[in-house]
């Protein structure tokens, strides 16, 4: 999914149209006399949940109902741990409106202004340890087995937000009838903080804390979703970027199996995941930068998110660069701990636990450029073929020479700055989606079809 898309996971009106629309219904609704337009909202659709009745709004012929709790509230005590259930609610429960927004950790890198805004309206939910929600559109609540689709959000799960209107479902429910789910569930430091060294059992699963709420946002799909017309036998989950690594996530948690049954991994391609060496080596940083001891555990669960969070950076850089930095992603993500997850997604080899499950795995051509617009030299594309060859050491594996001929021959008329855009486009990204693609295909055990942009190969795996 582009990044500039604001208008919902598929888009079907301009915003001119969307505005005279708009318009209309609200002129038309200043015309209905009040006991009519009270008589209607009575009628807005209500479904039966788990934890108790929700009501959301119908617009253009989809039902949508946001905020919708899957989780318990997960500060204090039961920070750091496994989510639970939802407290039941009596009375019929609003969920017409966004609601939870994690704690975010946001990426410490600026944007052109000349971009600002290219990713939609921001979340403007308080940010909140009271974050496990999730938001559905579907056509009928009339009992058909329709398509689940499950979206995970892009960040690095470290920052992100189910809660925009880019990632709006209503589109996707209406021209596909699918019944489409968005998440948003534990990031960064309070959804990865591997403890298990340091607390023990009690511990034993805080540095998948967040991956556990992923499993319980499906556990919940599993539950309810046929009461919104969906076919819980019948569920694809997908993710962009980050979402595309919490997809990986879930592929290889033994938990998980039986939850979904086809995926789709978008430019996020999770080959490793944190190990435990690693993961205890952050947790003791964190700990030394907020002057706290291994026995104080009790006090970290206390203290308010924001100083947790402000312990990130220096702890990642005490610790130092990953020791496989051609694969490793996400300080403060999954860890592997060999239980909530036994091994990495797809090294040395594709998890086993899910073999059977099809994946499509896709890119954006330039991937890169967004990141690389700030710098000037980039943007304005004066790069020098010096400069070039300086940035390309780091992944060039020994030969930057060879790298930069192979690419001025691949792209005779790029200059130095598109170059670089494509180069780590392909060091960061494709190169990722490729081994995905070529470790689960040698599973032989279901399709893969992998779709790479550019002048470069195509190709799918079955």
């Amino acid at each position: 999914m582009s990044a500039g898309n604001s208008r919902g996971l598929v888009a079907n009106v301009d915003r001119r149209t969307f505005l005279v629309r708009s318009t209309q219904a609200a002129g038309a609704a200043m015309l209905i006399p009040a006991a009519m337009r009270r008589a209607w909202a009575a009628e807005t659709p209500v479904v039966e949940t788990g934890a108790g009745k929700i009501r959301g709004v119908a617009v253009d012929g989809v039902n949508a109902f946001k905020g919708v709790p899957y989780g318990a509230p997960t500060g204090g005590r039961d920070r750091f741990m496994p989510p639970k259930k939802p407290e039941p609610w009596g009375s019929v429960r609003s969920a017409e409106a966004w609601a939870g927004h994690a704690p975010q950790s946001p990426p410490d890198r600026k944007q052109r202004p000349e971009l600002a805004g290219l990713g939609g309206a921001r979340d403007t939910v308080p940010e909140s340890e009271d974050c496990l929600t999730l938001n559905v559109w579907t056509r009928g609540l009339d009992g058909a087995k329709r398509p689940v689709m499950v979206w995970y959000h892009g960040g690095g799960f470290g920052y992100g937000s189910a809660n925009s209107p880019r990632l709006d479902g209503t589109n996707l429910a209406a021209h596909h009838d699918v019944v489409v789910v968005t998440v948003n569930q534990r990031l960064n430091i309070l959804g990865h903080m591997h403890l298990a060294e340091l607390g023990g059992a009690a511990f034993a699963q805080s540095g998948n804390a967040g991956a556990l709420d992923m499993l319980a946002s499906l556990q919940w799909v599993r539950d309810n979703i046929a009461r919104f017309g969906g076919d819980p036998g019948n569920v694809t989950i997908f993710g962009q970027s980050g979402g595309g690594g919490k997809v990986g996530t879930l592929l290889a948690m033994p938990a998980a199996r039986g939850l979904f049954h086809r995926a789709i991994v978008m430019s996020g391609s999770a080959i490793r995941l944190t190990d435990r060496e690693r993961a205890a080596k952050l947790a003791e940083a964190v700990l030394g930068e907020l002057g706290l001891k291994r026995t104080q555990l009790d006090e970290l669960q206390m203290l308010p998110f924001k100083r947790l969070i402000a312990a990130i950076g220096p702890a990642v850089k005490k610790v130092g660069p990953s020791s496989s930095p051609l694969f490793d992603r996400y300080d403060f993500g999954p860890v592997v701990d060999g239980a909530v997850l036994p091994g990495h997604p797809f090294d040395p080899a594709a998890t086993a636990v899910s073999a059977d499950v099809p994946v499509l795995v896709g890119g954006v051509k330039d991937e890169m450029a967004i990141y690389l617009a700030p710098e000037n030299k980039i943007w304005e594309r004066t790069l020098t073929e010096d400069e070039l060859r300086a940035r390309v050491v780091p992944v060039a594996g020994g030969n930057p020479d060879r790298l930069m001929e192979t690419y001025r021959r691949l792209f005779p008329g790029a200059t130095p700055s598109d170059r670089l855009i494509t180069i780590l486009t392909d060091s960061n990204h494709r190169l990722r989606s490729i081994t995905l693609a070529e470790r689960k295909a040698a599973l032989g055990r279901a399709p893969v079809w992998l779709r790479s942009t550019g002048k470069r190969r195509c190709s799918a795996a079955s």
